[in-house]
């Protein structure tokens, strides 16, 4: 039997909370109810889509042995921008409709998430690793 192998786990690991996340957003389409009158397009099938592919991308890229310094950069600054966006909207829907449970609990879980993307940001591209070799 022939094991995977991975060679960037935490890029594996963002990239299957990114699939979760949009997929989750991209089945939904009454997740967000603010701001009023762009609802419409905040619930559309791109940030889902944004999110899920996000996650498709940094698994696969986790996977690979040999990844390009830039589309690494690319990925992690689309997850980022990601965490961002869901971070925000999570913190406005709890204060604006007072729900302190879940949708604060969400903003705080993607606030980890963004940290920790920052992290990745900070990390990954700039640092030479024996095990894994990128091309410039």
């Amino acid at each position: 039997m022939k094991w995977i192998k991975i060679f960037n786990p935490i890029h594996v690991i963002m990239g299957l909370a990114l699939i979760g996340v949009g997929g989750d957003l991209l089945f939904h389409d009454h997740y967000f109810m603010w701001p009023p009158g762009a609802d419409t397009y905040i619930n559309s099938d791109l940030i889902g889509g944004w999110g899920f592919l996000t996650g498709v991308g940094l698994v696969f890229a986790g996977m690979r042995k040999y990844m390009p310094i830039k589309a690494n950069l690319v990925l992690l600054v689309f997850a980022s921008t990601f965490w961002g966006f869901e971070t925000f909207m999570e913190l406005m829907h709890s204060i604006i409709f007072y729900d302190p449970g879940r949708m604060l609990a969400l903003f705080f879980e993607g606030l980890g998430y963004l940290l920790l993307t920052f992290l990745m940001i900070r990390e990954s591209p700039t640092q030479k690793r024996s095990d894994i070799e990128r091309k410039e």
